[in-house]
């Protein structure tokens, strides 16, 4: 590398290397894209550098169909690109040449409502489950009964 400034790994090295691992890339269009829907699909912020690679994971999917389970480890913090998560978020550039605190503040603040309306969701699910097991207890109490009773005629 040092002599000729480039690597090479030879034909069978790099053929095994395309046969195992899968890239591509993100433009910047792309990368607040996948922000964007991220945000929409289930309310998580996802930073630049995180967002690259869950597009990357759509178009490898896309491509090749491959539905396998995938881990994709966060790399930074959205708080630190608060102007390219809030233009993601927000679908547009008024937030362009925010200042760095108001951003990271007002990232903060889209962050913590949708918590909040999280937890007020996932409040009423647990009330709705709890409501659904208790109608199915006094359902299968019901029956309960109902059998006992025909149990007992037939005697």
């Amino acid at each position: 590398l040092k002599e000729c400034g480039s690597y090479s790994v030879g034909d069978q090295r790099r053929e095994w290397l395309e046969a195992v691992f899968w890239g591509d890339c993100a433009d910047n269009k792309d990368t607040l894209g996948e922000i964007g829907k991220r945000f929409a699909q289930d309310g998580y912020l996802m930073d630049p550098h995180t967002a690259v690679a869950g597009h990357v994971l759509r178009q490898y999917r896309a491509k090749t169909n491959d539905s396998t389970p995938t881990v994709i480890v966060g790399t930074a913090n959205p708080y630190k690109f608060a102007a390219d998560v809030l233009t993601a978020v927000g679908g547009t550039a008024a937030f362009f040449g925010i200042a760095d605190l108001h951003g990271i503040f007002a990232v903060f603040q889209l962050a913590a409502a949708d918590a909040a309306a999280a937890e007020k969701a996932a409040e009423e699910k647990a009330a709705a489950d709890a409501a659904a097991a208790e109608k199915e207890a006094e359902n299968k109490a019901l029956r309960q009964a109902i059998f006992d009773i025909r149990d007992s005629l037939r005697k």
